[in-house]
């Protein structure tokens, strides 16, 4: 016994090294960057609820828009990717962590930069309104579960000389209760900030 003893103070010296061996680099710069991927993840789905039962403003260049926001958006969610490599290095669990940054990381960077190139280009557009008049073709509605009620209006293609051309707009609700089909439109159309235009007035002609 007491031989024991000894060692058991012999063992009570000895530095608990072993405790050291948890504290893995990895896990803190996988946590980082997960963070941030899971961040914008957020903030884009924050933005899209935003979009869809929100929003009041008219972009006319959408295709354009997210264009652009799938060039910023992969480009963004590419740079973490390759910083991610970076810091990781050869980390038999590098791959786990590129596969979250790439699908969450990706929805992100691409909402994200949808809702912020189209709120820049509205808000920071000091272009002068030109003034258009439609007229209004068709009108319908669309429900969906856990969703707003989205409305639209069918009117005439302002910016094309067939006067037969139509194109779609997402309106408010209090618009699309205030009109009827054959009814005129006035609205002002702008440029924006990135030349993405869109329309800062509509209403009714009475």
């Amino acid at each position: 016994m007491p031989e024991l003893y000894n060692v058991a103070n012999e063992l009570k010296r000895i530095p608990l090294t072993a405790s050291n061996s948890w504290k893995d680099p990895f896990t803190a710069k996988a946590a980082i960057l997960l963070a941030i991927s899971s961040a914008m993840a957020v903030n884009g789905g924050i933005q899209l609820f935003r979009y869809i039962n929100l929003s009041n403003t008219i972009t006319l260049d959408r295709d354009a828009l997210l264009n652009d926001a799938l060039i910023l958006g992969f480009f963004t969610s590419g740079l973490l990717a390759l910083i991610a490599i970076y810091v990781l290095k050869r980390s038999s669990r590098t791959h786990l962590v590129l596969i979250e940054l790439l699908l969450l990381g990706s929805f992100g960077a691409i909402v994200t930069a949808y809702a912020e190139l189209n709120d820049i280009n509205i808000t920071a557009d000091t272009s002068a309104g030109i003034h258009y008049e439609s007229v209004v073709f068709q009108k319908r509605y669309q429900t969906q579960r856990r969703a707003a009620t989205k409305y639209f209006l069918n009117v005439r293609d302002w910016n094309s000389p067939d006067a037969l051309k139509k194109v779609e707009l997402r309106v408010p609700e209090k618009l699309y209760h205030n009109v009827a089909v054959g009814d005129r439109l006035s609205l002002s159309q702008k440029d924006g900030y990135f030349k993405y235009r869109w329309i800062d007035e509509l209403k009714r002609i009475d």
